[in-house]
């Protein structure tokens, strides 16, 4: 009688194997056992070994995810039942086994004998190559978040990391420790580097405030293109209440006055804002003198109006700030 509820071959489990080892280990061990039957087995080290890749593994347990299939051959291993020979499933995605409890006596070669022997491959217990789509498990990507190293750097270098392996053909028992030092070397240098980067930065940034400074104190001549810096319109403007029109109005007769002297001088800012302030205050006197007088409606004589006039010329053309 058939049941389409059990569609493939049952797995036969052993109350008493069970009772011993545990009820997941005999249940895979009764899938390898299977799974000796049909697979080739290696002769190496004196044992006979059975590989197991990902996809035969996923065929015959699926009801299991890689971490148990890691975990459950792992507990075989430590009760002696399998010796395993790969590294952990989870990185490897391969179990390679053998049932013998003992490396049994290598075989003797017949005196006489010409036919050709099949060297068997060296397999070392713990120990696989690098599968070709390794990556890191959760484990060891929180170990890695222990210090702190971000999560985008961990997987810009797993490339490369499985790059060099594979070429160099080395195996390893654990390619997540090998991944974890790579990880902490390379991620030592590069907070090196960067540390260094800023250093010189900052560097690089006092070179040029220094030499800011240092073209300031330079003399240099007056020329056309000259302008008061910001802290000098701020000081006129902002603390001196200057209008911004009068010392805009103020600038053009400044340049031509030093330009035509063919001076050099350091203080350029310094002497725009005393010609300035003096002009503002001789503005600002004159302005007031002409309003009292046209308040008063006073008429002043043709010829002393001549001579104020001149007279605000005279302050209005003074120079002395120029000495």
């Amino acid at each position: 009688m058939t049941s389409p509820l059990i569609p493939e071959r049952p797995l036969l489990i052993s109350p008493s194997l069970a009772a011993t080892i545990g009820l997941e280990e005999a249940c895979m061990l009764g899938v390898l056992a299977e799974l000796a039957c049909f697979l080739p087995l290696t002769q190496a080290n004196g044992r006979q070994w059975l590989d197991v890749d990902g996809n035969w593994a996923e065929r015959m347990m699926p009801f299991w995810t890689d971490y148990d299939i890691q975990r459950i051959s792992r507990s075989l291993h430590d009760k002696g039942v399998i010796q395993l020979g790969s590294a952990p499933f989870v990185e490897s995605r391969r179990l390679t086994l053998s049932f013998d409890s003992a490396p049994t006596q290598p075989s003797l070669q017949i005196p006489g004998n010409t036919s050709p022997l099949t060297v068997a491959p060296q397999i070392t217990p713990g120990a696989n190559l690098i599968p070709p789509h390794w990556q890191p498990d959760q484990e060891l990507l929180k170990q890695i978040a222990q210090y702190a190293i971000p999560p985008e750097f961990v997987w810009q270098q797993l490339p490369e990391f499985v790059t060099y392996w594979r070429e160099r053909g080395e195996t390893s028992h654990s390619w997540g420790a090998k991944f974890l030092k790579d990880v902490l070397h390379k991620w030592r240098n590069y907070e090196t580097l960067n540390a260094r980067q800023q250093r010189e930065d900052k560097e690089r940034q006092v070179r040029e405030r220094d030499a800011e400074f240092l073209k300031r104190d330079q003399e240099v001549a007056m020329h056309s293109q000259w302008r008061p810096t910001r802290d000098a319109l701020e000081v006129l403007v902002k603390h001196a209440g200057i209008s911004l029109a009068f010392v805009e109005d103020s600038i053009p007769e400044f340049v031509v006055y030093w330009q035509e002297r063919g001076e050099v001088g350091r203080t350029w800012n310094s002497k725009f804002i005393q010609h300035v302030k003096r002009q503002w205050l001789r503005y600002n006197s004159a302005l007031e003198h002409s309003q009292q007088v046209n308040h008063a409606g006073q008429q002043i004589p043709h010829s002393s109006g001549r001579t104020r006039d001149s007279s605000l010329a005279e302050q209005l053309n003074d120079r002395s700030w120029a000495s």
